[in-house]
C-alpha cells in the first residue's frame, strides 16, 4: 500500500513540474550563409521559453520547440526580425 501510494505520489509531482513542449516552423527570408543561422539561433536561444532551435540556410525554414506557457509563436517571429530576418509560420515538413 505504502509503494503504490509513493508511485502515484512521484507520478503526480513530476507531471506538475514537466513543461510542456510546443515545435513550430518558420519560414526564414534573407539568410545567407552560416553566419546568418548562427546569429537566428543565438537570438532564439537567449528566451528561456525556446528549448532548441534548428534553422537551415538552405531549406530557409527554422524548426523551433518552445515552452508555450513562456514564449509564443508572435514573439519567435518577433525575435526573428531582431536578429534581422523576416519569419513566417509556415507548416513543418517531415
Amino acid at each position: 500500500m505504502k509503494i503504490a501510494f509513493f508511485v502515484a505520489l512521484l507520478s503526480l509531482s513530476s507531471s506538475l513540474f514537466a513543461e510542456s513542449t510546443q515545435k513550430s516552423c518558420f519560414s526564414i527570408k534573407g539568410m545567407h550563409c552560416g553566419s546568418c543561422r548562427d546569429k537566428i539561433e543565438s537570438k532564439l536561444k537567449e528566451d528561456p521559453g525556446i528549448k532548441s532551435a534548428d534553422v537551415s540556410v538552405k531549406k530557409e525554414v527554422g524548426d523551433i520547440e518552445f515552452d508555450p506557457e513562456k514564449i509564443d509563436e508572435a514573439k519567435i517571429v518577433a525575435l526573428i526580425a531582431e536578429a534581422g530576418y523576416k519569419g513566417i509560420k509556415t507548416e513543418c515538413q517531415k
